[in-house]
């Protein structure tokens, strides 16, 4: 196992509920005004991920992020907060859930 997939699995585990779906508080403001800072959200596995899905990923090594995925690309996604300008480039296999 690479060390991303630990660090990922750790995360994942540390904010991950009985009913395997996780929860987690928001910091930040990049996703406003939709979601604000000190929100708790609950983000559930799906089968499918879409355009407009607000959606948890494991990004790099700056650890969690919920962000709104804006565009699809086979396994693909690119998300960005709605407050923000960045698009990060997420694998299917990096995404926790979705609101």
């Amino acid at each position: 196992m690479e060390q991303n997939d630990l660090n990922r699995e750790k995360v994942y585990t540390k904010f991950k509920l009985k009913n395997g779906n996780c929860k987690v508080r928001i910091a930040g403001i990049s996703m406003e005004p939709f979601l604000h800072n000190g929100q708790y959200i609950i983000a559930a596995t799906a089968n499918d991920y879409n355009v407009d899905d607000v959606v948890l990923y494991y990004y790099k090594d700056e650890g969690l992020l919920i962000h709104r995925v804006i565009y699809k690309y086979n396994e693909q996604f690119f998300c960005r907060g709605d407050n923000s300008h960045r698009i990060e480039r997420v694998n299917l296999d990096e995404i926790l859930g979705k609101m």
